[in-house]
């Protein structure tokens, strides 16, 4: 379902996404570390799949080849199953309350721009890239310095960016 997708790069946008939320922290160990991971790669996966069930319309012309747009349909229970498949990771985890709820209320954020109608290229790209540094905070370690984790982020955000632009057509 995510060939073509790029899904190859998904291991790495979930590596950096841990890194930015540990930077300036101190190490959590070899097991916390792992399910954090664990849980950045699921919630990438599912947060592309949702980004490519909303674009499915448009990506019929411009990424004909992913199986996704090629269905003869799509149903809200994929959407479901990321979100149980999520919930039931952050569970294992043992995320923090806030945490999990700062994960809904991103979830529920995401939502509601994708009901919105849609706004230009740019606009629409640097909001869902937001996602990636917010996704940082809620699995970064407590007592981190702020700084380091805030540059890291703004590191992440800008590398996220700059690789939209010069991979999407669209942003060129």
């Amino acid at each position: 379902m995510l060939s073509g997708s790029g899904a190859w790069r998904f291991p790495l946008l979930a590596t950096a996404i841990v890194g930015a939320g540990l930077a300036g922290a101190p190490w959590p160990g070899a097991t916390d570390a792992a399910l954090r991971l664990g849980l950045a790669y699921l919630l990438v996966v599912c947060l592309r799949l949702l980004d490519d069930l909303v674009d499915r319309a448009p990506d019929r012309l411009r990424h004909p080849e992913r199986s996704l747009v090629r269905a003869a349909s799509t149903s809200p229970h994929v959407a479901a199953l990321c979100g149980g498949l999520a919930f039931g990771l952050v569970a294992l985890h043992g995320l923090a309350p806030a945490r999990a709820a700062g994960l809904v209320a991103l979830l529920i954020a995401l939502g509601s721009w994708y009901a919105m109608p849609r706004q230009g290229p740019w606009i629409h790209a640097l909001i869902l890239l937001a996602k990636y540094p917010a996704l940082a905070a809620l699995l970064g370690t407590e007592g981190a310095d702020t700084p380091p984790r805030v540059a890291a982020m703004a590191l992440l955000y800008a590398a996220l960016v700059l690789h939209e632009r010069a991979t999407d057509p669209e942003l060129r």
